[in-house]
């Protein structure tokens, strides 16, 4: 999750990973995309719904990014978890739910994934498109893994844990295992991590500004 205001707390040393949140539906939903789906909800306005894995999760915002950009109202049911959101989803108790590509990947052909809250495609997961890809570019929150030292930690040592935590994320086979359990590593320095918080918190506080997420 988002620590603290961006630039202050603790200095950031490097963006290792980052894991892609998925839109997914229940079979029985007859929607095959992210248009399909949209069209679905205009049609019967407020009576859809998504999971999450928590009130105020990166998936709670991503459904509330998808709704402001759709111009829908799907109803958030936030869990404790994204396992029991999951296990709703496959018995039909909710009809979409936001979850981790890590956390669909254990349910294979039981539920139907439509798109990715990140810029680009997942990589082991090439076939589920993005969804600026159906016209929402709005709707990019991806969840992500850091690495941060405490206040005052000297300059060299913050460029010297960098380069080495960047060199062990990117060896061919933590990069491999990575992939497997739905991470993609990316090793960002400070620069381009304090930039990522920055668009990621702008993206949350317009969300709670604008009633979506109580904060």
């Amino acid at each position: 999750g988002l620590s603290a205001r961006v630039g202050l707390g603790p200095p950031p040393v490097s963006l290792l990973g980052r894991f892609p949140l998925v839109l997914v539906v229940n079979p029985t939903i007859p929607a095959n995309s992210v248009r399909e789906l949209v069209a679905l909800a205009k049609a019967q306005p407020g009576k859809l719904s998504y999971g999450s894995y928590g009130q105020g999760s990166g998936g709670h915002f991503v459904g509330e990014l998808f709704n402001a950009a759709a111009g829908i109202s799907l109803n958030h049911i936030p869990y404790k978890g994204e396992a029991p959101a999951l296990q709703d989803l496959l018995g039909g108790q909710i009809d979409t739910a936001i979850a981790s590509i890590g956390g669909v990947s254990r349910h294979p052909g039981k539920i139907k994934p439509l798109a990715v809250a990140s810029a680009t495609r997942f990589p082991v997961y090439k076939d589920v498109p993005t969804f600026a890809e159906a016209g929402l570019p709005d709707v990019d929150m991806p969840g992500w893994g850091g690495l941060f030292v405490p206040a005052g930690t000297p300059k060299a040592v913050v460029d010297k844990l960098t380069a080495e935590f960047n060199r062990i994320i990117m060896l061919p086979d933590v990069q491999a295992r990575s992939l497997e359990l739905g991470f993609e590593p990316v090793a960002w320095g400070p620069d381009k991590l304090n930039a990522f918080l920055a668009d990621q918190m702008g993206k949350i506080k317009r969300l709670v500004d604008a009633g979506r997420v109580k904060g």
